[in-house]
């Protein structure tokens, strides 16, 4: 087996998110500080782990967002996954 190489990114994918957080998705991704989307090659055996950093201002609606990562291998879809930001008081 070859190595591979992998591209992720991270995106809001929540369609009622200007009608719950009264705010639209770009000003959403904006609190992604470091970790969005990334480019690394992976060799068999060999794993990787990242950190997905946020930084939400003071001012950010109480509400939760739903975000994917999706994963790209060699320009191909390779896999997808989800996860929330419940922004608390």
């Amino acid at each position: 087996a070859e190595s591979g190489r992998f591209r992720y990114n991270i995106i809001v994918s929540d369609p009622d998110v200007r009608q719950k957080c009264g705010i639209d998705e770009r000003s959403i991704e904006a609190w992604i500080i470091t970790g969005r989307s990334d480019d690394i090659t992976i060799s068999p055996g060999e794993s990787y782990m990242g950190i997905v950093r946020f930084m939400i201002p003071e001012t950010a609606p109480l509400c939760t967002v739903r975000f994917h990562l999706n994963v790209k291998k060699d320009g191909s879809p390779y896999a997808t996954d989800f996860f929330d930001v419940e922004v608390l008081s």
